[in-house]
């Protein structure tokens, strides 16, 4: 029996404004060798990343419950260092763009996303940390 190792940058939150759109995202991603912790609430993101301040990552869709993916990404990088955070816009403009950068995040995807361009970004960011 092959027993993986905890590693921070294999450990993700997924949250996600579509529990199901969001399952169908991490299955293919479970499969590339990370552990996901999938939510659809942005207040349970916050407190998951309480809880486990060694997570590595954290892909948030911008239309979250609760907050948004924007506020959740500018209240954690302004309380601790979250190594990477992956944004995944629904409505792509200028505007979106500047202000997720504005507030903090290392990359963004414009949806629909599929598992395939996820993994391509999530493992960029994880040869570079």
């Amino acid at each position: 029996m092959k027993i993986a190792t905890r590693h921070p940058l294999n450990e993700v939150i997924l949250g996600s404004s579509d529990c199901k759109a969001g399952s169908v995202l991490a299955g293919p991603i479970r499969e590339a060798g990370f552990e996901i912790i999938e939510t659809c609430s942005g207040e349970e993101v916050m407190n998951i990343a309480s809880e486990r301040p060694g997570i590595g990552m954290m892909i948030l869709d911008t239309g979250l419950e609760d907050l948004n993916g924007y506020e959740v990404t500018y209240l954690i990088k302004q309380q601790r260092k979250m190594k990477t955070i992956i944004l995944l816009l629904g409505w792509f403009s200028v505007h979106s763009l500047e202000l997720a950068y504005t507030m903090g995040c290392d990359e963004f995807l414009a949806k629909p996303v599929t598992s395939s361009e996820l993994l391509e970004v999530m493992n960029k960011w994880k040869r570079e940390e």
